[in-house]
């Protein structure tokens, strides 16, 4: 893989991102206001439970990037 092509997934990941977490800031206030009024106990923890699985699974897919993107400069700089 290029470096730029390196370069434009890892940058075009962060920009995804920060764009999906804006989103979210955005919306934060009048969704918290919403469930608070309409949601139950169960609701509550089953939403705790998928956030972190969400999490692990972005974070995990960073540092996938991440070493994949390193691997390949350590790799084409050991054969030179």
């Amino acid at each position: 893989m290029t470096a730029a092509v390196r370069g434009l997934i890892l940058s075009h990941a962060m920009i995804f991102v920060a764009g999906f977490g804006a989103g979210k800031y955005i919306d934060k206030d009048e969704l918290d206001t919403y469930r608070s009024a309409h949601e139950s106990t169960f609701t509550r923890i089953r939403r705790k439970a998928e956030k972190i699985a969400l999490g692990t699974l972005v974070l995990g897919a960073v540092v996938l990037v991440a070493r994949a993107a390193t691997r390949s400069k350590s790799s084409s700089s050991i054969r030179s």
